[in-house]
């Protein structure tokens, strides 16, 4: 494979031949003998540091027209700075956006998590037209950095910020550099040699990486006794064949816009990812998948490389870090086109850990971490994050399991299936990972949105069977996502990961009106005080996290079902005829005075 490599090598300072992009149209090209305007980019065009100075160079293939005038507009990507365009447009320079500028938040030590919407890229056009002929277009990206997953395996050829200070390399691996770039307020690493790297920053920390390039590194992780039954499951994963779909559907343009986050490895960069491999065979998408050589098709998809990284499995003490959203932001977090993570940025799930105490206590991690939610729905072991690892909410990898092994359908968002108690056997597919963190545990009424969205969970006081009700809001596609979809605007995929409540949808239901929801929230809620008042001393009760038991007796089960009611400040909407139903049996003891 090396020597595969080395015969196909190509200078990371090539020419950028654009003419082949997606973004040039056949009658864009100039004919016959009139010069092929080139752009030539900066050596690592995708690691050019916050606030770097560039340049980009517009050359003419043949002899240049004397009076060649070249214009430059910026097409996408935060405001360059300092930009200054020289030679009649043959030369222009910029400083790129800062890290403020486009958000990015880097922990205090480590490997800093880069996305599309933070890695500061800018897409750059040149154009030219030649007497007598149509506008010649050519295009350049460039980035402040390029996208990383914030993960310790890492591709050769690209580069890796870090955050903190004093950076050094303890050891390399043999050819390895010891060079570290300081600049944009970060380090940066470029492992220019495949194997383990050690570094150290200024405390005294060490952070070990393993690096390598995507076509150097074997897919067998499906191989017999290891995770076959996962490395089947992803397969028919959306992520892994998409790539493959639009080439057999002849949308080759297509193809080439997908391939960023579509197949593995980045684009521009000498990583052996697909963008990579595709450039030193000389292949151009404009054929089918079975025409694509085999080293090319091996990367030609989200598998496991694009998530977890190329070279070997990482350190145990660093396998937490794959639970991230981070992981998820290399590709979903490219706002307005995919507003997911920027969707669910602004939801309370981000920052369901923030309290420290909800990232230590058992009972809460449940439910306010990823670590802790995967861990009680599924028998794999727990990646628990070291204690200075921060605050990461309720990430993407609690609902979504790329890789089911039980096999989430790809229509159904490849939704995380989770065991729930026979009583909400009748909650659709898309609800069931919201219940276990939105249902009562055992005798503590807590959380109850879910519960008495169903018509579950109660108890009828006096005999302690099932108090249940129907599901008067099943119908609704998609379940609680049916209701809880909206989010920030201008987001064209992702908004209902916010998971705020669309009022306005109630209209069509509820016979061209908007029901007062905030009256019954406020009717049921004054209603359940007061019986609370009446069935316990006070209501001075614990918040959730610690736990509300109530005890096995009329008074205590009667307490249990108006505590359902409190605990859900949106019982009204999710089911106003179940809400009061367990306020009546309530009452009903109330009234009648029974004892425990």
């Amino acid at each position: 494979m090396g020597a595969m490599r080395s015969a196909r090598a190509i200078d990371a300072t090539v020419v950028l031949m654009l003419c082949a992009s997606a973004c040039v149209s056949a009658r864009d090209r100039p004919r016959g003998p009139v010069p092929d305007l080139q752009l030539r980019a900066p050596p690592r065009p995708r690691d050019l540091g916050y606030g770097g100075r560039f340049r980009v160079d517009a050359v003419f293939s043949g002899e240049a027209p004397a009076d060649a005038r070249v214009t430059w507009r910026q097409l996408s990507g935060a405001p360059l700075r300092d930009v200054r365009v020289d030679r009649g447009g043959l030369l222009f320079e910029a400083n790129m956006p800062a890290a403020n500028d486009v958000g990015l938040s880097p922990p205090s030590t480590g490997v800093v998590p880069v996305s599309p919407r933070t890695s500061a890229e800018v897409v750059l056009e040149a154009a030219w037209r030649p007497d007598g002929g149509e506008t010649v277009r050519r295009r350049v990206r460039l980035s402040a950095a390029s996208r990383s997953r914030g993960l310790s395996t890492v591709a050769s050829g690209a580069g890796v910020l870090l955050a903190g200070s004093g950076w050094e390399v303890a050891s390399a691996p043999p050819g390895g550099s010891r060079a570290l770039l300081d600049g944009g307020g970060f380090t940066r690493f470029f492992p220019d040699a495949t194997g383990r790297w050690v570094l150290r920053d200024a405390t005294g920390r060490a952070t070990s990486f393993r690096a390598a390039r995507y076509d150097e590194t074997p897919l067998d992780c499906g191989r017999s006794g290891c995770h076959e039954a996962i490395a089947s499951a992803a397969q028919r994963s959306p992520m892994t064949f998409a790539l493959r779909t639009l080439l057999d559907r002849g949308l080759a343009n297509a193809a080439e816009c997908a391939a960023a986050c579509h197949a593995t490895g980045e684009l521009d960069v000498n990583d052996g990812g697909f963008d990579c491999v595709a450039r030193e065979l000389g292949v151009r998408l404009d054929a089918d998948w079975a025409a694509l050589p085999r080293d090319l098709r091996r990367v030609g998809g989200v598998t496991c490389l694009a998530c977890h990284g190329p070279a070997a499995i990482p350190e145990p003490q660093s396998r937490w870090s794959i639970l991230r959203a981070d992981v998820c932001e290399t590709c979903h977090d490219a706002p307005p086109e995919y507003g997911h993570v920027a969707a669910w940025m602004s939801s309370r799930m981000a920052r369901a850990d923030a309290d420290p105490k909800a990232r230590s206590t058992a009972p809460c991690a449940r439910c306010h971490t990823t670590a802790g939610f995967v861990s009680s729905v599924t028998s794999s072991v727990p990646r628990t994050p070291p204690a200075d690892a921060g605050p990461m909410g309720i990430g993407c990898a609690a609902c979504h399991a790329v890789h089911d092994a039980r096999g989430s359908a790809p229509s159904d968002a490849l939704l995380r299936e989770v065991d729930l108690p026979a009583a909400f056997d009748r909650v659709p597919l898309a609800s069931r990972v919201c219940v276990p963190c939105h249902a009562p545990d055992g005798r503590i009424p807590a959380a109850s949105a879910a519960a008495v969205w169903a018509g579950r969970g109660g108890v009828e006081p006096m005999t302690g069977a099932p108090l249940e009700a129907a599901l008067v809001h099943g119908e609704v596609p998609g379940g609680c996502v049916g209701c809880h979809r909206l989010g920030p605007p201008d987001l064209a995929r992702g908004a209902a990961h916010a998971f705020r409540a669309d009022l306005g949808g109630c209209v069509s239901c509820h016979g061209g009106r908007m029901p007062d929801t905030d009256a019954a929230a406020r009717d049921l809620r004054e209603e359940a005080r007061a019986l609370s008042a009446r069935l316990a001393s006070s209501l001075n009760l614990e918040p959730h996290e610690k736990g509300v038991a109530t005890a096995d007796d009329p008074v205590g089960r009667a307490l249990f079902d108006v505590l359902l009611v409190l605990r859900d400040p949106a019982a009204a909407a999710h089911n106003a005829p179940y809400a009061r139903e367990l306020l009546a049996a309530a009452g009903r003891v109330a009234t009648s005075g029974a004892r425990r």
